[in-house]
């Protein structure tokens, strides 16, 4: 979860450091000192503690440049992408990996990224769109932060044709690729390659075109039921909270941005279109405050996760908002005085 300060107004646009995870590794692969590469660039080497933090676009962009650099390869934001864990998406992972389609979790995409705010969002904006009747299926990446260089979205379309391939089988091969960035030099057919579609540069959007066969197809993974638990408890606890209660109105964002792995004070706060020191005087008249509702919520949502046996300590620890299952059992006991498993044993 993200802390108070993962949002700092001050300075340019933003990205999150846990991105980087990939480039480290792929810079590694390719026997590249990524330490070294991170320090130039001065961007803070990635570790699991500081996953959430925030670096500045021109930072994130100017390591990408040293990277391709120093791996003498324009096409290095495939690379990466093939290099960035399931986890990126933390807990809403696991609803996007258990759609029963492609359809279904371009659907699920567009929603995730709708619940997080600008700089959570990765400076994408993901919209689905279909026209049945002119056979379009796409998955269009609209880019909301025009600094953003041309590796950092080659890594995104790229990560995201990886994952339709991890949810409908290792063969999936888009109908077609558009990318914004001009024709890389020398390198255009690592492209082809890694999309096996057709690929067209300085299109006037990024976007990923799907057939129709391939769209609908059963997903290799499915779990609808896994997927629809998690909506269905988060919907429920949102819809049951009337919008006219500041307090119900951060409960409300809370259940709805726990999953992302962002939650923070200032988050919620932006949410609801006020300032911190706003929304902590207005939740001190109601005699409560920002972390007794996140603790109450949290405490609740857990024991109905609890209830469903086929979810793991892992996914309910990362639904709520945690790091980590360790960090969610530590909660779990300052709560109850047991542990999560003694007390599904019990039910």
């Amino acid at each position: 979860m993200g802390t108070e300060n993962d949002f700092d107004d001050i300075g340019g646009p933003k990205t999150l450091l846990r991105f980087t995870v990939g480039i480290a590794e792929a810079l590694e692969m390719q026997g590249v000192d990524s330490q070294e590469l991170f320090a130039r660039a001065g961007v803070p080497f990635v570790s699991a503690t500081e996953q959430s933090t925030l670096i500045e676009i021109s930072n994130s962009n100017t390591l990408y440049a040293l990277a391709v650099e120093a791996t003498r390869d324009p096409s290095f934001g495939l690379s990466v992408a093939q290099c960035i864990p399931p986890t990126l998406f933390k807990a809403a992972g696991y609803s996007l990996y258990a759609s029963n389609s492609l359809h279904e979790f371009c659907q699920r995409l567009e929603r995730f990224f709708g619940s997080l705010n600008k700089e959570a969002r990765q400076n994408f904006d993901a919209n689905y769109e279909v026209d049945e009747s002119r056979d379009i299926y796409r998955l269009v990446l609209k880019v909301t932060e025009r600094d953003l260089c041309s590796e950092n979205v080659d890594t995104w379309v790229a990560y995201m044709v990886k994952v339709c391939r991890e949810i409908s089988g290792p063969r999936f091969a888009p109908k077609r690729i558009e990318l914004s960035r001009p024709v890389p030099t020398d390198r255009e057919e690592a492209y082809h390659r890694y999309f096996r579609a057709p690929v067209h540069f300085a299109a006037k959007q990024n976007a990923i075109y799907f057939y129709k066969e391939d769209i609908f197809a059963p997903a290799l993974a499915a779990s609808g039921e896994l997927a629809k638990q998690f909506d269905d408890i988060s919907e429920a606890y949102i819809l049951g909270l009337d919008r006219s209660d500041v307090v119900k109105g951060v409960k409300r964002n809370i259940v709805k941005l726990l999953p992302t792995g962002d939650c923070s004070r200032e988050t919620v706060a932006k949410a609801l279109n006020v300032s911190e020191r706003s929304l902590n005087a207005k939740l001190r008249e109601c005699d409560t405050s920002y972390q007794e509702l996140l603790e109450e919520l949290r405490w609740k949502l857990a024991k109905q996760y609890l209830d469903r046996k086929n979810l793991s300590l892992t996914q309910i620890g990362y639904q709520l908002g945690f790091s980590d299952t360790s960090s969610f059992a530590r909660a779990f006991r300052r709560w109850t005085g047991q542990s999560p498993s003694k007390y599904r044993s019990q039910r």
